[in-house]
Order: C-alpha cells, then structure tokens, then sequence
C-alpha cells in the first residue's frame, strides 16, 4: 500500500501535536520518511529542573505516539510501532510505518475524535470513589497498551501523599524551578 501523501502525513502529524505534555513544552519532533513517521524527543523542549531524568519529556511523548497512531487508524491505515528502533540514534523513541488498510473500531474512532476537544484542567480531583467498572475498564485498557494500572490502598496513598507534601515543600524554595515553570507557563 502507498505511503501517506504529504496532506494525509500533516493531518496524522497534526493530531499527534495535540497530546497533552509536561507544562505544555511539547517536547517532540516528527520525520516523516517514505511510508514510516519517526518521533523523536526534542531535548530544547526538556525540563532540566522540573524533570531532570526526562520521564515527563517520555510520558509526553508517549502520549503524542498514541494519538499518531489514533489518527493513522483513523485515516484508515495499519499503524505498526517500533520502539526504541535505533541505539545509535537515542532522540528516535519510536518509528511508525503506515501499514495495510485498516478499519478503526469504535473505541478508537471515539478516541480519535476526542483529541480535538482535550483541554488541560487545573482543578482539583473530586474526593469520591471511582465506580468499580470504571476501575475494571481502565485496568483493561491498559493491559492492551502493555501496562499495569494498579489502584492503591489506603496505607499507600497516605505514603504517596506526604511525599508529594515534601515535594511540593522543596519545590516552593527552588529558584531554578520556579522560574522554569513560569518560563513555560
């Protein structure tokens, strides 16, 4: 099957771009090359204050990864993901080739029309349990992403919340990261 024309790559480039990252940095870049889009992560774009090991500037890009694939479904291709494809090149985190016609499911195209109206939200969560089989549908999706969603139990979150507490103590007295949130902000 032919590659992406150059409109239908805009179009899947376009979407992948409005994934939600790390103080809205957008830390990534995309090569198209022939029938594949290559992302690699920008490293202008990283946080070396409020994310010194990158792993925000990763999720980030992870998350733009996902909608690429999303939008490449929607255009009714075969997204096949390589990760990690190239130890020579450590900016490559992932090179996608437009396969074979594909259908997308419903659940995908309903994914896929979501990321025109994902908007950042700075308000606090709501303090009420989460429905069981919301729990159980979220845990199913990410076991098909290749990940564990694990719900933490009581003595848990009381240890997760004072290292956030501490956390957010330290982060209030460093100038460094002060003026690199505002930067960005």
């Amino acid at each position: 099957m032919p590659a992406l024309s150059r409109r239908e790559t805009e179009v899947v480039v376009n979407a992948a771009a409005l994934a939600p990252s790390v103080l809205n940095v957008q830390p990534w870049r995309f090569v198209a090359d022939g029938d594949a889009i290559e992302l690699h992560k920008d490293l202008e774009r990283s946080l070396p204050h409020s994310d010194p090991d990158g792993r925000s500037l990763t999720v980030s890009c992870g998350a733009a990864l996902l909608n690429l694939r999303l939008a490449i479904v929607a255009a009714g291709r075969r997204p096949e993901v390589s990760l990690l494809p190239d130890e020579a090149h450590p900016s490559l985190l992932a090179r996608v080739v437009v396969g074979a016609a594909q259908a997308p499911s419903r659940a995908e195209s309903r994914l896929h029309a979501a990321i025109v109206s994902r908007r950042t939200s700075r308000v606090p969560y709501v303090d009420e349990p989460i429905a069981p089989e919301v729990v159980l549908e979220l845990e199913n999706v990410a076991d098909v992403e290749g990940a564990t969603l694990r719900v933490l139990d009581a003595y848990e979150l009381a240890d997760i919340g004072k290292l956030v507490r501490d956390a957010d103590f330290a982060e209030r007295f460093n100038a460094d990261l002060r003026a690199e949130v505002l930067a960005w902000t």
